[in-house]
């Protein structure tokens, strides 16, 4: 997506599939802010999204390792972090967003700028 000037004086905004000619400076900038606002939009929805299906996906490695009885509280960069807190997280907290988020027509919102 680029904006330019053209030699008649008009501004383009180029968007990489087609030109729209005859802009006034402000409007190249509005629509080149836009695209990039829908770009943004859209990045941080792929991260919530696959934020939640990591933490699913995490629910059953703690079933399979039996976690609950197994995990070690942290250590290093971990210190101070409880299994329980982590148990929380992966179950409670993803359960959560499941149930307020991705089970009320949520999910599709966030399908749609996948």
């Amino acid at each position: 997506m680029s904006i330019y000037k053209s030699e008649t004086g008009d501004w383009i905004y180029f968007d990489g599939l087609a030109k729209h000619a005859g802009l006034t400076e402000s409007e190249a900038w509005i629509m080149s802010r836009e695209q990039d606002f829908i770009t943004a939009a859209r990045a941080a929805n792929r991260k919530l999204w696959d934020a939640y299906h990591e933490l699913r996906a995490m629910q059953d490695e703690w079933a399979a390792l039996d976690y609950g009885n197994n995990l070690d509280d942290g250590e290093g960069p971990n210190a101070g972090i409880l299994a329980a807190d982590v148990g929380a997280v992966v179950f409670a907290t993803a359960d959560e967003i499941k149930l307020r988020i991705f089970d009320t027509g949520h999910a599709t919102n966030l399908a749609k700028l996948l």
